[in-house]
């Protein structure tokens, strides 16, 4: 055993650098087989594919004489299908690969540098034309475009070369090595400092290639006979074997190794089609790789005029190993089937025509003394009559006979996968147009191959091209058949609406791989574009049972009750908790349908790395959906953040409503109406749903004007269903003329919809001559703005029934208290036993009857006692800051007043209460401009517009004032309009005859 340990007399720094060198040859075979096994894992892994949907559906409702009117807005659910993932460049190989065969590289050059004669111009030669094939030139490295950086690496390595082998010949191997590897590093550092692209990393591992690759062909051809030697080895140095026996065992165990291969080829070339235990290429090269170090050995004992093994041809072997296994993990690492294909073949085809010439020349020469139990592999290596040049011409020979028989597929193959590497390089770079050149390329070579047609694919799937990406699969599935490809190929299909094309190929999917919970859940959700829904149901319930992809499964059931709108009965699993981020999206989206609370056992933050996963922002819009009423800053800016990110623009109606939805209904009103009206401005196809919307907010607010005008405007943007709610907004303003002329064009509308809530709405305001109670009370809801107090009291006093009695003496309080009627007000009989939500609007009733009443002692004992409904919620904070100012509580009023301001922008009688108190407190101009901003939210507010047009006589805006004036005479019936006009002509005189003419 001691010829093996052949490093054991070497000087202490050569024998350390050697192990370090091996430990480095191992490393590298540990990424490989790291590589190998990650390929295998992720050739059968899945991706999920996820697709958003919306539905609207109500999140409020504004209610309206007897109508309640829905508050629309999309939710989303989720809907997930398992197919191979999206094509991704790996840029962490590269950068691994060009680190080791930079190093390899430098390994290489040093040990070049002590050969001796021809063998050593003829290296130097190779490592020139090695350095072209790097095509420095595409880096344009500081706008470099004439080779200057080649000319300058090549003189440089090549140069200090020279100078070690003729003049500094004394060197140690450590020196010359550290010295070309320091020069490595300034060109490296250049090359990352001044390159003009954008990964120059990836041009040199891939426009590179061809270098480690063809050094990696020359090796696994100068170890292809390395195992029969070990062979030769083990019967030749064996003191138990004795005689004939020895070369017959020999030739056995050779011929036993060599059959194997024999078999392989045929396997691969489909002569025979047996399933045995074959060896892996790969595992094969390695041993020979481990073998072959004690070969090389021989070989240059054999050609002393090279170089000497102890340490530099050793040490040459092993940069020559850590580039062919660099390579081939690079390769696996990439997914470059064509080039492993090629590498494999390479392998085998070497190792089976060379060991066979081999084994030839073995028992031509030495089978005599084979047989003498002679050490015949001490002298094999050695001319004799057959000599073992030989050996690897006519192994050449015969493996390029193999070549010619499978018509030069190998160099196809290796061309297309040359194409498809530099395919990598643009992909990276999002250069699609060069990208899909290389691919072709790359295809045209080799139309089946995987990598470059899953690259193309990937391409497709991204550019819309669905039916063009299932071809690619399709293509691939020639190859082998995985249920990745038929889930890929069958996703594609559905996404062009091929709905029974994709169940076909599940079908087909499925009778191969039976127990694929993955393609039965895709063929359930295939199944949800059909009207079987029988099938989804039991595909989605046989995924779930079969395991593997259980809450996915669980996901797309939900999602698919949601599309059906099925959600009264629901599975059990909806109430367990559950920590898939798509399911809970689905089950807010349901909670939100059947207007239920949403009440998670945990709550994913919208933490910042989740900004650009769709299935992250679903979650967070349905969540924000669900809890428009709090108040959550954090979330907010998520929201901000996720609108900012271009990959997420399809999302952005649906976010800019959120995020005016939630300031709506957290209290910021005022900036949801903005946020809301420039929303319409930046999305035109969606202006008549924004449109209305505003216009449901402004009925909400008792702004039945403004609300006229912005259904008016989503009825011009194409928005049919506004029509009834113009109606009821003009009727609940009080202009029953244009209302009733508007509701006679509904009651004919060709839509049904339409004419059935017209026809309610008519009924109702007609009071029937055998009216019930019920249509008594109807008639009072519809009519409550268009009854003068005698019609009110005349439909109330009709009402017998005391139930029905209860409800209508609200009303007619607040008809009361609406037309300042207030000593009526003050003794209408209220029963106690109200229901809660009418006895809440009683309490909001009082505050104002109180406030009317200028009680404000008993107002602001009143104000934070009584209970309210929720809309009527934020009105308490008018009352309160009334009470207080009027109380002599001025700086709790100004602050409660701005708080209200915000809250409620369109409540009249708090913005002149407001402007009142800034006039009072603080200046004319500060109080203008509060009325200003009041008249530009809503021009329709009457009484407003009449404080803002005197405010403007009191500060000398007389063009505004005047233009104001116009506009009220527009709103105002001819008597209201005549006595404000005295008002504005009174005021004009007082304010000029307080001016000094003199």
């Amino acid at each position: 055993m001691e010829e093996f340990i052949f490093w054991k007399d070497w000087a202490k720094k050569e024998k350390y650098f050697y192990y370090l060198l091996f430990a480095f040859f191992l490393t590298t075979t540990f990424w490989l087989a790291f590589n190998l096994a990650s390929r295998a894992i992720n050739h059968t892994g899945w991706d999920v594919a996820t697709t958003i949907e919306r539905l609207p559906v109500a999140t409020q409702t504004v209610t309206e004489g007897i109508l309640e009117f829905p508050i629309e807005a999309d939710i989303m659910y989720v809907t997930q299908q398992f197919k191979i993932g999206e094509y991704r460049v790996n840029t962490n190989a590269s950068l691994i690969f060009v680190l080791i065969t930079t190093l390899a590289f430098n390994i290489l050059i040093t040990a070049a540098s002590f050969f001796r004669t021809w063998w050593y111009y003829a290296v130097l030669g190779m490592f020139i034309l090695a350095l072209t094939f790097f095509k420095f030139d595409l880096l344009f490295i500081f706008g470099d475009t004439k080779n200057i950086f080649l000319i300058a690496s090549i003189v440089l390595f090549i140069g200090l070369n020279v100078v070690f082998n003729l003049f500094y010949s004394h060197v140690d191997f450590l020196f010359r090595f550290l010295s070309f590897l320091a020069l490595s590093v300034v060109l490296g550092l250049v090359i990352v400092k001044g390159a003009y692209v954008q990964n120059p990393i990836l041009y040199l591992s891939n426009y590179g290639l061809y270098v480690p690759f063809a050094l990696s062909i020359v090796f696994i051809i100068l170890i292809a006979f390395d195992l029969i030697f070990f062979f030769l080895y083990i019967i030749t140095s064996s003191k138990s074997a004795t005689g004939r026996s020895n070369s017959l065992n020999f030739v056995l165990i050779s011929l036993l190794y060599l059959g194997n291969l024999a078999l392989m080829y045929c396997k691969k070339t489909g002569i025979v089609n047996w399933d045995l235990l074959y060896i892996d290429e790969f595992l094969l090269l390695f041993v020979s790789i481990i073998v072959g170090v004690w070969t090389y050995k021989m070989r240059l004992q054999a050609t002393s005029n090279m170089m000497d093994f102890a340490p530099y041809g050793a040490i040459f072997y092993l940069g020559m190993a850590i580039t062919t296994i660099a390579t081939i993990a690079f390769c696996v690492a990439t997914n470059n089937d064509q080039l492993i294909a090629t590498l494999r073949d390479a392998v085998l085809y070497s190792h089976l025509a060379i060991g066979s010439m081999f084994l030839i020349y073995v028992i031509f020469n030495f089978s005599t003394y084979i047989n003498r139990n002679l050490k015949v592999y001490e002298v094999v290596l050695k001319i004799n009559r057959f000599p073992v040049h030989l050996v690897r011409v006519g192994g050449l020979v015969l493996a390029t006979g193999l070549l010619v028989k499978g018509n030069f597929k190998q160099i196809y193959k290796t061309e297309a996968g040359y194409a498809a590497g530099i395919a990598d390089v643009y992909l990276e770079e999002q250069n699609i147009l060069l990208a899909e050149e290389f691919l072709k390329e790359s295809l045209f070579h080799d139309p089946i191959t995987e990598k470059s047609n899953l690259a193309y694919a990937s391409l497709k799937e991204t550019n819309g091209r669905y039916e063009d990406a299932a071809d690619h699969y399709k293509k691939i599935q020639l190859n082998e058949e995985t249920e990745q490809l038929y889930a890929s190929i069958a996703y594609n299909y559905s996404k062009v609406g091929l709905a029974y094309s994709a169940i076909e190929t599940l079908h087909e999917g499925i009778t191969k791989f039976p127990k694929s919970s993955q393609l039965y859940n895709n063929l359930g959700v295939v199944f949800t574009k059909t009207h079987i829904l029988d099938s989804t149901f039991h595909f989605l319930n046989r995924a779930e049972a079969l395991g593997g992809s259980v809450e996915v499964s669980k996901t797309n059931m939900l999602s698919f009750l949601i599309k059906k709108k099925l959600v009264k009965e629901l599975p059990d699993y909806f109430n367990e908790n559950s920590a898939y981020l798509p399911l809970e999206t689905n089950k807010i989206a349901i909670s939100l349908m059947r207007k239920e609370a949403y009440s998670p056992s945990y709550i994913y933050p919208a933490v910042a790395d989740t900004i650009g996963k769709i299935d992250r922002l679903a979650y967070h819009y349905n969540f924000g959906m669900s809890a428009l009423t709090t108040i959550d800053t954090i979330f907010d800016s998520f929201t901000s953040n996720y609108l900012k990110n271009d990959s997420l623009a399809i999302f952005t109606n649906e976010l800019g409503l959120l995020k005016a939805y939630k300031k709506y209904y957290s209290g910021n009103r005022r900036e949801a109406f903005k946020e809301l009206f420039d929303l319409q401005k930046e999305n035109s196809s969606k202006a008549g749903f924004y449109f209305n919307t505003l216009g449901l907010w402004s009925l909400q607010n008792n702004a039945p004007l403004l609300a006229a005008d912005f259904f008016n405007q989503a009825l011009d943007n194409g928005n049919t269903t506004s029509r009834i709610n113009q109606v009821m907004a003009v009727l609940t303003a009080g202009q029953k003329e244009n209302g009733l002329a508007m509701l006679q064009e509904l009651l004919n509308s060709p839509d049904e919809t339409e004419r059935k809530l017209a026809h309610i709405i008519d009924s109702n305001f007609k009071l029937k001559t055998n009216a019930t109670d019920n249509d008594r009370l109807d008639y009072l809801k519809t009519n409550k703005t268009n009854l003068t107090t005698g019609e009110f009291e005349a439909v109330y006093d009709g009402i017998t029934d005391l139930e029905i009695r209860k409800q209508a003496s609200v009303l007619l309080l607040a008809h009361y208290i609406n037309t300042k009627n207030l000593t009526k007000a003050k003794f209408i009989p209220l029963s106690k036993d109200l229901s809660k939500k009418d006895e809440n609007r009683v309490n909001i009733l009082r505050l104002e009857l109180t406030r009317l009443l200028a009680d404000y002692k008993n107002l602001l004992t009143m104000v934070d006692s009584v209970a309210l409904n929720q809309e009527d919620e934020s009105q308490r904070l008018f009352y309160k800051a009334v009470a207080l100012e009027f109380t002599g509580k001025k700086e709790e009023s100004q602050k409660i007043y701005k708080e209200a301001i915000v809250k409620l922008p369109l409540h009249q009688p708090l913005i002149l209460a407001y402007a009142n108190f800034l006039k009072k407190y603080e200046t004319n101009e500060v109080a203008y401009n509060t009325l200003l901003d009041a008249v530009l939210l809503n021009p329709y507010g009457i009484e407003i517009q009449k404080a803002y047009c005197l405010m403007a006589l009191e500060i000398n805006l007389d063009s505004y004032a005047n233009e104001t004036l116009e506009k009220i005479k527009s709103l105002t019936s001819k008597s209201d309009f005549e006595q404000f006009n005295t008002t504005f002509v009174n005021t004009k005189k007082k304010i000029e005859s307080s001016f000094n003419w003199k």
